[in-house]
């Protein structure tokens, strides 16, 4: 160790950027007494954005509300050590003087308000800002780097330090290196009949569908948000237009589009963005059944790894069941009722009022609203998409009510709200083999379905389109795709409707991002940590191949030891821990920040150790 330590922070979008903000502002709270810091920051671009490059289109939206994100974190995360402080992504946004759009108000449109989703090259904006700020208030003793180029090679020298080789010829070193590579990508599987007609994304890039013809068909498997980004590109972004009159939102098309199938394993679509609802709110639910203290309790008698489908899911639906039978009550002019189910903290008491409140108001199925799968009118291709359109038509009404006059969407909403308690059910090995195996096969897209998304806007869209004919779901869930050499197109078959339906098409677009891998990365960087050692995929999930992690996100290396000079963050960790890729947020709760205020805090605490 020389005298001045050194941090490589290798990966500049919003999760690395949490990382170097709180670096640097526990550094000015430290003040000279810390010592010296050397930070190598090692990215391709080393803007801040991530995948949010300021370059994308206006129809890719975030997924998160204007009012939802804050690169700095709130004081009860970070606490005094907020000396770099700034401005959330809202509070920029509207002093930027931007509209509901994100484009500059030229009096035409309303003030931005945080609710409103907004472009994503919006937030690489806002990151951009933000790198520039922290850059400025940087102390002057710790120097910061930025090396425009990818981190390809690292390994650990016989003292301790680490080398890191970057790919225009860099060579550096560090004591501490923190990851945040984000969503790499995996090596294409071998060539296939069909693969010149298939389009992987790049969420760097959104979706690359330029080569479609407008007189093409493209298949889009996946109903997820992803699949949106590719309708998008291929109707608005190729000039197409929604407009709102007396019968509701329509289509106009220019002419430009091509026929759009879609279709997903399950056959079942997302639910709506409730309107109106952005971060916490003075009426976010108070849970009473999924608690840390329950978590514990399960622990105790079941012991450390759980069975989440067994143990974990019925308390969600008790949360649910209580978010509901609150409003419902409200709603009925049951107010009495209504203080109770607020107010009682007895689990058992809560039930059988809650019995109750369903022979009074109707009785609500928390399983059957979360699971959502009886009833696809899997008869025919009609039969389908007349279930499948209605039942977004029925959601996008509940979604229009919001949480304050929807009791549905009250219960769905407590879905999100418990993530963290979720998540301390799953993450390092918080659950058994088979039944980790089954959240990310089963769970986690029921999860995705009933709270991630799409916006409100994004539901009547897609509504609008199909009224004007322009996208059609004819095949069912999970049907069969294979590639015609005669034909030279994608051959389409239905597996579920009791009448069954083939069709063709010309380009097959995989609207989906797989976790990143560990053993099938592209990443030289992954790839070589891998080969000296010092990382290993997490072990038992297939499907879900991240790096395996330890508590403090440490990773495991190929002896089952954590190696303690690391961290990494993000993504890469799917599996291990669970939802990975959300942005900074605002509020007194945000796991990107408080990742990197742990993390941070035992950089400068072991390099003050080896220094003093």
């Amino acid at each position: 160790m020389t005298a001045d330590p050194a941090v490589a922070l290798i990966g500049l979008g919003p999760r690395g950027l949490t990382v170097l903000e709180r670096i640097l502002s526990r550094c000015l709270v430290l003040g000279p007494v810390a010592g010296r810091l050397r930070i190598e920051v090692i990215d391709p671009t080393c803007t801040g954005t991530g995948v949010h490059d300021v370059q994308l289109p206006d129809y890719l939206l975030l997924n998160s509300s204007c009012g939802e994100i804050s690169l700095f974190p709130h004081h009860s995360v970070a606490g005094s050590a907020v000396s770099c402080g700034g401005p959330t992504f809202y509070e920029w946004a509207r002093k930027a003087g931007l509209d509901e759009h994100g484009r500059r108000s030229a009096g035409t449109g309303r003030t931005v308000a945080t609710t409103d989703y907004l472009p994503r090259r919006v937030l690489g904006a806002y990151l951009r800002y933000c790198l520039v700020k922290l850059l400025a208030r940087t102390p002057s003793y710790v120097q910061v780097t930025l090396h425009r180029t990818h981190a390809d090679d690292v390994w650990m020298e016989p003292s301790g330090r680490f080398t890191i080789l970057g790919r225009d010829g860099l060579r550096t070193t560090a004591d501490y290196l923190v990851i945040t590579t984000g969503h790499t990508a995996d090596e294409p599987p071998p060539a296939a009949p069909g693969s010149h007609r298939r389009i992987g994304l790049q969420p760097e890039r959104g979706p690359r569908t330029q080569a479609i013809g407008r007189a093409q068909t493209v298949a889009v498997s996946g109903l997820g948000l992803s699949a949106y980004d590719v309708v998008a590109s291929l109707t608005v972004g190729r000039g197409g237009h929604f407009q709102r009159g007396r019968d509701g939102l329509r289509y106009v098309p220019n002419g430009q589009e091509p026929t759009i199938v879609m279709f997903s394993r399950s056959g079942i679509p997302y639910r709506a963005k409730p309107r109106g609802r952005a971060g916490s709110t003075p009426d976010t639910h108070r849970a009473r059944f999924l608690t840390p203290a329950a978590l514990a309790g399960l622990r105790q008698v079941h012991g450390r790894a759980l069975d989440f489908q067994q143990l974990v899911l019925p308390l969600l639906f008790d949360e649910m069941r209580l978010a509901y039978g609150i409003r419902a009550s409200e709603l009925g002019g049951d107010k009495p009722t209504a203080a109770i189910l607020r107010s009682s903290t007895d689990p058992e008491a809560l039930r059988a009022l809650l019995a109750q409140v369903d022979a009074a108001h109707g009785g609500f199925d928390a399983r059957a609203a979360f699971e959502r799968e009886p009833g696809l009118g899997l008869e025919r291709i009609d039969t389908y998409q007349h279930w499948l359109t209605n039942a977004l038509a029925l959601d996008l009404a509940e979604a229009d009510r919001g949480t304050a006059a929807s009791p549905l969407k009250a219960a769905l909403q407590v879905c999100d709200e418990r993530l963290p308690v979720i998540r301390a059910a799953i993450d390092h090995g918080g659950l058994t083999q088979a039944s980790l195996a089954t959240f990310f096969s089963r769970t986690t897209y029921q999860l995705n379905r009933a709270v991630v998304g799409p916006q409100y806007e994004r539901q009547a869209e897609l509504l609008a389109l199909f009224a004007a004919g322009v996208v059609r779901t004819p095949f069912g869930p999970a049907p069969q795709v294979s590639w015609s050499d005669p034909d030279q197109r994608w051959v389409v078959r239905s597996t579920r409707l009791a009448a069954p339906v083939t069709g063709q098409a010309d380009w097959l677009v995989d609207a989906t991002t797989p976790p990143p891998s560990v053993l099938r990365s592209t990443s030289r960087l992954l790839r070589n940590l891998h080969a000296h050692g010092l990382i290993r995929p997490f072990p038992g999930l297939g499907a879900i191949p991240g790096v395996e992690v330890d508590a403090d996100q440490h990773p495991v290396d190929t002896r089952g030891r954590p190696v303690q000079e690391i961290w990494v963050f993000g993504p890469l960790c799917e599996g291990n821990t669970y939802y990975n890729h959300e942005v900074p947020s605002a509020g007194d709760y945000s796991r990107p920040h408080t990742d990197a205020d742990r993390c941070v805090d035992a950089i400068l605490g072991a390099a003050a150790r080896v220094s003093g």
